[in-house]
């Protein structure tokens, strides 16, 4: 049941993908990040979620009337550079094949990431895919902190199985990524039941980065805590 429901979201999700591009980059973050898919059993496991959300997102964004540009900033080239880099050291890696898979992983992220400097062009788009980047994230938050709660914290946390951020290293330093965004939605929503839900996602945040038991998690966790 669970399985078939996760197929059918992210189906019925396509279409708002390619008629609104920009809902295909927050629709991408979600899949990505919190990977309803991963917490499925059956065909939902290995359904390519991804995959099929950016490809109606390319789409609609190739049949938009309004494309936008890329901007024109150093990031953006450092990014490119980086991504050249990449490219060419996989030409003269040790064992081309698996550097090869990488590249062509890390690719599609990249692709992705310029897609949404076209699309993400004005401020509120702006302001909704910060909220949607950091809330991704933070599911995983909510999610492990409940549960650290409710087992008094006997068990260590990891990220969504198959996922770029299964280890328990990796997801402590997308948790720690995103604290300081979850605390700023404090500050930016002004209406009281909001900032009470951000400053209790805040919190479970930084519980999940202590149960995931990572010494380099709690030493970035230090880190942002002085800032």
């Amino acid at each position: 049941m669970r399985s078939t429901l996760v197929i059918a979201f992210i189906l019925l999700s396509l279409p708002f993908c390619f008629r609104r591009p920009f809902i295909g980059i927050f629709m991408w973050c979600v899949v990505s990040y919190v990977n309803p898919h991963r917490f499925a059993w059956g065909a939902a496991f290995h359904f390519p979620a991804a995959q099929l959300v950016a490809v109606a997102t390319l789409l609609g964004w190739l049949f938009s009337s309004n494309k936008g540009r890329l901007p024109q900033q150093r990031e953006v080239y450092l990014m490119l550079l980086l991504w050249l880099n990449f490219a060419l050291t996989t030409i003269t890696a040790i064992y081309p094949e698996d550097a090869l898979h990488r590249l062509e992983f890390v690719s599609k992220i990249l692709l992705m990431t310029v897609m949404a400097l076209f699309i993400i062009d004005d401020r509120r788009k702006f302001e909704y895919f910060m909220l949607v980047l950091g809330l991704s994230v933070a599911a995983i938050a909510v999610k492990g902190g409940i549960w650290g709660i409710i087992t008094g914290g006997k068990y260590m946390l990891w990220g969504p199985r198959g996922s770029m951020i299964e280890d328990n290293n990796d997801v402590a330093l997308a948790l720690n990524m995103v604290t300081p965004l979850v605390y700023a939605f404090t500050k930016i929503y002004k209406k009281k039941w909001l900032q009470l839900a951000f400053y209790a996602v805040f919190g479970l945040t930084l519980f999940s980065i202590i149960l995931t038991q990572s010494r380099g998690g709690f030493v970035g966790l230090l880190a942002i805590a002085g800032i």
